[in-house]
């Protein structure tokens, strides 16, 4: 069977970004290997379909997938797609309102068969609105790891392996992941999970420095709205990552702290989205508030002494809980129920 490029892009309601995310896929070369691009419209009610149409009559390798609801499950769409293509080849994840570079597939591809790669990985600009490149995800040159180094090497590679796109992977390890996925239950924002999970089937993964993958940022998306979910859950994904790591070796002292600061760094976009959120009282919010620090797992990374300094939001963990204990006092609450002891430098 003759290898192929596949490509995926789910849209949900995406008019006014979803051409300039295809035309970056229309862009690329494929050194010679047949693209398949499927996409994918998610129950959408404005022109999505219609643009999607379009670009499925004007060239034969794009498949219009037309759902007539809203899936949120990333990855049972992603299996159903692939479940009748299982072969060799090449897998490309593209957002609907992202765009790759010209050259993203050429250096990947390149650099994937040159190291040997399971997985290359690439930088990212990180887009506003108005289109202006506000920062860059980035090494100061290329990186491979092999699968012994993973834990060694997860402080620097994690960043780019948060999210299925901005990767050229090799399609087997796709495959095999999804059909594992069959019995699993995944919300659609975990995409981290689902991509470590591939990360996990590998034997080696690179990351190039160039940042060929442009990531727009939007304040409507759902990711930037608070779930009150989202608290209860927050132990049982940082219990992921540490056994995830776990496969790798012992999780050593500088990997703890960094778990620590990740989930420091969750509890504070928890923060930041549940004050945010125009639909909840004060009293609901403070009361999601209050549930955050209650967990045996926030008091464990409020306490934990000892901590690498590299990790400045553990550094400062006096100033966040100062902060707390003032939103908590605006909104009505006892900002005593923080204690001095709780922290420890």
């Amino acid at each position: 069977m003759d290898k192929k490029v596949m490509i995926y892009t789910r849209a949900y309601n995406a008019e006014s970004t979803l051409r300039r995310a295809v035309d970056s896929i229309l862009a690329q070369d494929f050194c010679g290997i047949q693209p398949e691009y499927f996409l994918i419209d998610n129950g959408s009610t404005d022109g999505t379909a219609a643009i999607i149409a379009d670009y499925a009559r004007r060239y034969r390798w794009i498949q219009p997938i037309h759902l007539g609801v809203n899936i949120l499950a990333a990855s049972a769409l992603v299996e159903a797609v692939f479940r009748s293509h299982p072969g060799d080849g090449y897998y490309v994840h593209l957002d609907a309102d992202d765009a790759y570079h010209p050259r993203f597939f050429q250096e990947s591809y390149r650099f994937l068969r040159e190291e040997r790669l399971d997985i290359a990985a690439c930088g990212v600009a990180l887009v506003d609105e108005a289109g202006e490149t506000r920062g860059v995800r980035q090494l100061p040159g290329n990186a491979v790891w092999n699968r012994a180094g993973y834990g060694e090497g997860y402080l620097q590679f994690r960043r780019f392996f948060m999210e299925p796109w901005g990767k050229l992977y090799c399609l087997p390890m796709v495959w095999e992941s999804l059909r594992a996925f069959r019995t699993g239950i995944r919300r659609a924002s975990w995409d981290y999970q689902d991509t470590l999970d591939i990360v996990a089937r590998t034997e080696r993964i690179g990351v190039l420095s160039r940042p060929l993958y442009r990531y727009y940022s939007s304040p409507t998306q759902s990711t930037k709205e608070f779930h009150p979910e989202d608290i209860q859950t927050l132990p049982w994904q940082i219990n992921w990552l540490r056994q995830w790591l776990a496969q790798f070796g012992p999780v050593s002292r500088l990997n703890e702290d960094y778990l620590a600061a990740i989930y420091l760094g969750w509890c504070g976009n928890l923060e930041e989205r549940l004050l945010s959120d125009c639909g909840m009282t004060d009293f609901e919010k403070l009361a999601q508030l209050q549930a955050l620090l209650s967990l045996p797992e926030t008091a464990a990374v409020l306490s934990r002494s000892g901590c690498d300094p590299q990790f400045r939001n553990l550094a400062t963990r006096g100033a966040f809980l100062e902060h707390l204990r003032a939103t908590i006092s605006d909104l009505g609450g006892d900002p005593g129920c923080i204690p001095n002891a709780q922290y420890q430098s």
